[in-house]
């Protein structure tokens, strides 16, 4: 074994049976050999053997060079571990401590945090609450979207409520009041369209009512009518005739001198003279208030037509209708 020290790492330590420089001399001979034929093979073979030779015998030297200090490292860990023993007691409290006051820190620190959530969340709920007021209206009354709309309105957006987050408040609650104002729009439009459909039926079913009713009566009427002229009796020429001697025709054929002077006497010439009425079987009829107002009617409306042309025109019509 050679006695060699260390020197800027190219020797080695006197330990080992080799050094560097011998190292480099067989690596220099051996490492550009190359097998060609059974002589090389038996050349490379034993050149490798000599160099596993080396490998070993460093591991080797190494294990011997161990055995002195073996004892040596078993009483440096021994002491050691005496030493640390007689500080750890006082390192042990020191740390306890100052882990104490970090969890006493770490505490406060996450009750601040959950104050600071609990802060920001109940602010940003108002807001939310205040742009929920406009969602699912669909349907609404326009009485209902104008008191979400007046609640709305008589929120106050102050710095003491919404803190630094006064600025996303107040543009909330500006577009939500504008989504109320179309919502209470479009409401009491469609409300209004509904009660004017529902003015509307309800005026055709008046109409229909009304016009129902005076059907029914114009039937009871014409069925009143038709009752009458049946038990009314024809007429006879000889009820007929008193009539024909009461037309001005008539009067004028059989009046005397005496009566045309007197007729003269105190009268416009121009005077037309009025039939007188003739009663007929028909004006003898029971009329109803109705009828009776329609046949005065057309006889004051339709340049004097007798109570029975009334009648008749009455009958025609009712008969048309």
């Amino acid at each position: 074994m050679e006695n060699t020290t260390p020197q800027n790492g190219n020797t080695s330590v006197a330990v080992f049976d080799t050094n560097e420089k011998a190292i480099a001399l067989l690596n220099e001979k051996y490492s550009r050999l190359v097998i060609s034929d059974s002589k090389t093979f038996e050349s490379v073979k034993s050149a490798r053997t000599e160099m596993v030779s080396i490998r070993t015998g460093i591991q080797k030297s190494l294990k011997e060079a161990y055995k002195p200090y073996d004892t040596a490292k078993t009483e440096l860990k021994n002491e050691a571990a005496r030493l640390t023993g007689l500080a750890a007691p006082t390192e042990t409290y020191l740390q306890s401590t100052v882990k104490a006051w970090e969890d006493k820190k770490l505490i406060e620190k996450q009750e601040r945090d959950r104050i600071e959530q609990e802060r920001t969340d109940s602010i940003k709920a108002k807001i939310e609450g205040i742009r929920a007021v406009s969602d699912n209206l669909q349907g609404k009354s326009a009485e209902f979207i104008k008191s979400l709309g007046d609640t709305v309105n008589a929120v106050k957006v102050d710095e003491s409520i919404f803190q630094e987050f006064i600025d996303e408040a107040a543009y909330v609650k500006d577009k939500t009041i504008r989504a109320l104002r179309q919502a209470y729009s479009q409401a009491k439009q469609r409300e209004d369209e509904d009660a004017q459909r529902i003015a509307d039926r309800a005026e055709l079913d008046r109409q229909k009512e009304e016009m129902a009713e005076k059907q029914r009566k114009m039937d009871e009427q014409q069925a009143a009518l038709d009752r009458q002229q049946a038990q009314t009796p024809t007429a006879t020429e000889e009820t007929i005739a008193p009539v024909v001697e009461s037309t001005p025709a008539a009067i004028e054929k059989n009046a005397t001198p005496e009566t045309i002077d007197h007729q003269s006497d105190g009268f416009d010439d121009d005077l037309v003279f009025e039939s007188p009425a003739v009663e007929s079987p028909m004006s003898q009829m029971v009329l109803t208030d109705y009828q009776q107002g329609f046949i005065d009617g057309m006889k004051a409306g339709t340049g004097g037509h007798t109570l029975d042309e009334a009648i008749q025109l009455f009958l025609a019509q009712s008969v048309a209708a």
